[in-house]
C-alpha cells in the first residue's frame, strides 16, 4: 500500500491552551485532509525544552518524530497553524514532482532583506542569494530524501545558537534599543508617528499632538539633571566627533512625534549600534543612559528640522517640579497641578515602586474620564 501524504502542524499549547486562531486554522486543515485522503499530524509537545530550542526550529525533527511514531509518509507539508486552507484547494502534493517545495515570500522585502542582511553578516560570512528567490518556511513540502538536510538544519542551529538568538530574540542587550526599530513595525503606513514610553499617561482632554506639526521632529527639552547630561554627552561624543551637544538644547527621547520621512534617523541609530554594540553596551553601564543622548547626537548630525514642544507635552520630573501638589490655599480644588496644567504625564525619575503606585492612583482617580473607560484592577484583570 502506498504511504499517505501528511500535513504537519506545530500545535504546542501555552498554559494548557492553543490560540483560538490556531484552532480555526487547524480545523480547516483537518477537513481538507479528510476530503483529500491526507493524514494530519499535530506536534502538541516540544521535542526539546523551548528554552533550549525555539519551537519553530523543532520542525526539523520531523523525520525523528516520524521514526518514533512509526509513521511512513510519502510527502509532508509543514505548514504554520495560523493558516486557513480553501475548502476546494487542489491537492498540491500532486504538483511537487517529488522535490523540495516552498512558496516565494514577497510580502515585505523590508522584512526579508533585513533578515538576509543579519544572517549574512552574523552567520554566513557575507554570503548572499537572490532575494527574489526567498522562500517562506511556513509552507514547505518535503519527503524522505530530505532527511540529511533536516539533520544539517539542526546541526546548524546548535553550532550558531548564540548568533541566531541574537538575531531572533536578543538583538539588543538592553531592550530600550528596540524603540529604534519602530519602522520595522509600522513601515510607511502612517504619515505621522508618536513614540511614548510606557511610564507615561496622557490627559483625557489633551489636544491632538499630531495637529502641532507638519514635517518637524518634535520633542521636549530635558533640564532634569545637567550633570547627567554633561557626563552622558561626553561618554558618547566619540561616536559623533563632529557634533557638539548644547546642554541647554538637549531633549528627552521618551516622548517624541515625527513623520515617516524621519526613518533615516532610526536607520542611523541602528547602524551605529550594529557596528559598535559591544562598546555601546559597556558605556550604557556607566550611568549616562543608553539611547537618549545618542538620539540627540543623531538628530543634530543629520541636520533635522525640529520643533520644541513645551513642558506640557512631557511633564517630568514631576516630583522635582512639585507637580504632585495642589493649591491647598484654595481648599476646594484638590486636583494636582500635573493634571490641571499638563497633557502628558511622565512618571520617571523615582523608584519603580513609587511609579507604579502613582500611576495606579492616578488611574483610579481619573480613569473614568477617558472615553471607552473600562474599570481595571491593576493587580490583575477585572
Amino acid at each position: 500500500m502506498k504511504n499517505k501524504d501528511v500535513v504537519f502542524i506545530i500545535a504546542v499549547k501555552k498554559d494548557g491552551q492553543l490560540k483560538p486562531e490556531y484552532e480555526i486554522g487547524i480545523e480547516s486543515w483537518r477537513r481538507w485532509c479528510k476530503k483529500n485522503d491526507v493524514e494530519l499530524f499535530l506536534l502538541e509537545e516540544p521535542v526539546l525544552p523551548m528554552e533550549d530550542m525555539h519551537i519553530i526550529w523543532q520542525r526539523y525533527f520531523l523525520f525523528d518524530i516520524y521514526d518514533a511514531n512509526e509513521i511512513k509518509a510519502n510527502q509532508t507539508l509543514m505548514v504554520d497553524a495560523d493558516t486557513i486552507i480553501h475548502p476546494d484547494c487542489p491537492n498540491f502534493f500532486n504538483e511537487t514532482e517529488n522535490k523540495y517545495c516552498m512558496i516565494h515570500d514577497d510580502g515585505s522585502y523590508d522584512w526579508v532583506l533585513r533578515g538576509m542582511e543579519h544572517y549574512s553578516k552574523y552567520v554566513y560570512n557575507g554570503a548572499w542569494f537572490n532575494y527574489w528567490e526567498y522562500g517562506n518556511s511556513g509552507f514547505q513540502i518535503v519527503n524522505d530524501s530530505h532527511r540529511d538536510f533536516f539533520q544539517h538544519m539542526r546541526d546548524f542551529y546548535f553550532e550558531n545558537i548564540e548568533n541566531i538568538n541574537m538575531i531572533q530574540h536578543d538583538r539588543y542587550k538592553f531592550p530600550v534599543w528596540n524603540k529604534d526599530t519602530i519602522f520595522d513595525i509600522v513601515g510607511d503606513t502612517y504619515d505621522k508617528i508618536g513614540y511614548v514610553d510606557s511610564d507615561s499617561m496622557i490627559h483625557w482632554d489633551a489636544p491632538n499632538p499630531f495637529d502641532l506639526y507638519t514635517d518637524e521632529w518634535c520633542w521636549s527639552k530635558d533640564y532634569s539633571n545637567l550633570r547627567w547630561t554633561y557626563n552622558s554627552s561626553n561618554y558618547y561624543q566619540k561616536f559623533y566627533p563632529d557634533v557638539k551637544l548644547d546642554l541647554y538644547n538637549y531633549y528627552s527621547s521618551a516622548i517624541k512625534f515625527f513623520t515617516k520621512e524621519h526613518k533615516p534617523i532610526f536607520d542611523g541609530l541602528i547602524k551605529l549600534y550594529e557596528n559598535n554594540s559591544t562598546e555601546l553596551d559597556e558605556i550604557a553601564t556607566w550611568g549616562g543612559g543608553k539611547v537618549q543622548t545618542i538620539c540627540n547626537y543623531e538628530v543634530q548630525k543629520q541636520g533635522i528640522k525640529t520643533k520644541e514642544l513645551d513642558i506640557r507635552w512631557n511633564m517630568f520630573p514631576m516630583h522635582k517640579r512639585e507637580m504632585f501638589g495642589y493649591n491647598w490655599q484654595d481648599g476646594d480644588d484638590k486636583r494636582p497641578f500635573f493634571v490641571k496644567y499638563s497633557y502628558i504625564w511622565h512618571f520617571t525619575g523615582f523608584g519603580i515602586e513609587e511609579r507604579t503606585d502613582m500611576m495606579r492612583k492616578t488611574w483610579e482617580a481619573y480613569g473614568d474620564k477617558y472615553a471607552n473607560y473600562a474599570e481595571k484592577d491593576f493587580k490583575g484583570q477585572k
